[in-house]
């Protein structure tokens, strides 16, 4: 069991980032995910960029369950605040998540699967982001056409 996390650390983005992979290298982050019932963890943003605009802040996480058990968002990022001494984390919801934002967390380039319950799970939720992203720009288009009217 993880215990919280008693003081900020000053450790960076990047450091987390490689605590999270020496989890995912002996098991630690597979039990942690079970735990919480994710089935999918990845990171992306500018930690994970290989020529980011300026140095990363903080730590996007991108998360996803697709059991029937509903993931305690709070008890996830204290688990993850609490493993990781680093408290400058962007935790996201992939259930949820707006087409945008999960085509941007999934798609290709700035991102780096963590996590992933069953093979195979990573590459059907990125082709599936994808897809609904571009399924609907064209209403984004028009809701910003229609702004420029008024």
């Amino acid at each position: 069991m993880l215990t919280p996390m008693t003081a900020p650390s000053s450790s960076t983005p990047h450091d987390a980032l490689a605590r999270l992979r020496a989890m995912a290298a002996d098991g630690t982050l597979a039990r942690l995910c079970a735990e919480h019932h994710v089935d999918l963890l990845v990171a992306h943003g500018s930690a994970v960029d290989p020529e980011p605009l300026r140095p990363p802040r903080d730590l996007d996480l991108a998360y996803l369950t697709t059991r029937r058990e509903r993931v305690d968002r709070l008890a996830l990022t204290n688990a993850l605040l609490a493993a990781l001494r680093f408290d400058d984390l962007d935790l996201m919801n992939l259930n949820g998540a707006n087409p945008v934002a999960m085509a941007r967390a999934l798609g290709p380039g700035r991102n780096e699967v963590l996590y992933e319950a069953e093979d195979g799970l990573f590459a059907t939720m990125q082709i599936a982001a994808l897809k609904m992203e571009m399924e609907t720009r064209w209403m984004r288009r028009r809701d910003l056409e229609l702004m420029a009217e008024r």
